[in-house]
């Protein structure tokens, strides 16, 4: 995986690498690696931006933080931004046979 493609998978839950599946289920793979790509990309302070997950059945939960300054950018005005987020990362983990929900956590 090139340093570049490392940098934008994201964090686990600490059940292997970044974008690896996670134990016992095909993984958060894409939706995770999708949620932190954007999130990254929006974000002014791209390294503080933290994503964990985990996978219950056919259900994935995925958590993000950033640093208080760009958590109103990820969520935007009236919660557009973090619902347009939440529609494409549900998209990538419907790749996976996944339902996915994002929840924005304060760090």
């Amino acid at each position: 995986m090139s340093e570049e493609a490392e940098n934008l998978s994201g964090e686990t839950d600490g059940a292997g690498r970044p974008g690896e599946p996670v134990a016992g289920h095909g993984g958060l793979g894409k939706s995770q690696e999708v949620l932190a790509y954007l999130a990254r990309s929006i974000a002014r302070e791209p390294d503080a931006v933290r994503v964990s997950g985990s996978v219950e059945g056919n259900k994935a939960y995925l958590k993000i933080s950033a640093a208080k300054s760009d958590m109103g950018r990820l969520i935007g005005r009236g919660g557009r931004v973090a619902n347009a987020i939440r529609i494409l990362v549900k998209a990538a983990g419907s790749l996976d046979d996944l339902d996915t929900d994002v929840e924005f956590v304060d760090s």
